[in-house]
């Protein structure tokens, strides 16, 4: 796939509580009906800037509730506005206006299908679960983290445990996203080791550390000795 320019509408470009790298990757899944094929290597070369790096970007656009991610681990990973997007929102805005403009007996059954939309929305990010395929999907996102390659049942037990805790269940995606950002939880330390979804999911002061953490850079910093040792104390205390 060859791409030129990318074509940014307006819908996206104002929208705040994301980047530019962001806004542009988003355009280009827009501007895209079969989805957007591109790995995260040529994506990296488009923005120029590093392959985790444009990682954490779709990530975050997935967290948010912008993109859906099909086939994640595979050559065949395709890119996909969200349904429930805010972008695809503000199209069927545009849309419901219009017919609103031009005709006079569909506003009021439109009107209930949005707000429909909405509750459905609300109550999906409300019940307190969490679907293990999408919870298996979203770490695989993640180039960083050591490969779920199947929940066991064990491991849905386990998850199914920490969904009972409010802190889990409303920030699962930011604990994958800092972990994938973690230099030590990562391998990038002496003993090389690296935390997998088992150790997340073990107890509650796991995943609550990861969550403490600073919002990750995807630097080149790597982690002293000292630092190394002092983690890696605590790894085993766990």
């Amino acid at each position: 796939m060859s791409i030129d320019y990318v074509r940014l509408p307006i819908a996206i470009l104002q929208i705040d509580e994301i980047n530019t790298n962001q806004k542009i990757i988003l355009a280009l899944v827009a501007s895209l009906r079969q989805g957007l094929k591109l790995t995260n290597d040529k994506i990296a070369d488009i923005l120029r800037l590093s392959t985790s790096r444009v990682s954490c970007l779709i990530s975050e656009l997935q967290r948010k509730g912008y993109v859906r991610i099909v086939n994640p681990q595979s050559k065949y990973r395709t890119v996909y506005l969200a349904e429930n997007s805010k972008v695809t929102a503000l199209a069927l805005n545009r849309k419901q206006q219009s017919k609103r403009g031009s005709t006079s007996s569909k506003p009021k059954s439109t009107s209930s299908k949005t707000t429909n939309i909405t509750e459905v929305t609300e109550n999906n990010t409300t019940k307190g679960k969490i679907d293990h395929k999408e919870f298996m999907g979203y770490w695989n996102a993640h180039e960083t983290l050591p490969k779920i390659h199947t929940l066991t049942q064990a491991r849905k037990d386990q998850l199914q445990t920490r969904c009972k805790e409010k802190e889990f269940t409303e920030n699962w995606k930011t604990i994958i996203d800092k972990l994938a950002g973690s230099a030590f939880h990562t391998g990038d330390s002496k003993s090389g080791w690296k935390a997998t979804v088992d150790w997340i999911l073990k107890n509650e002061n796991n995943y609550v550390k990861i969550l403490e953490l600073p919002e990750p850079d995807f630097g080149t910093r790597e982690v002293s000795e000292d630092e190394a040792e002092a983690l890696m104390a605590e790894v085993l205390d766990q």
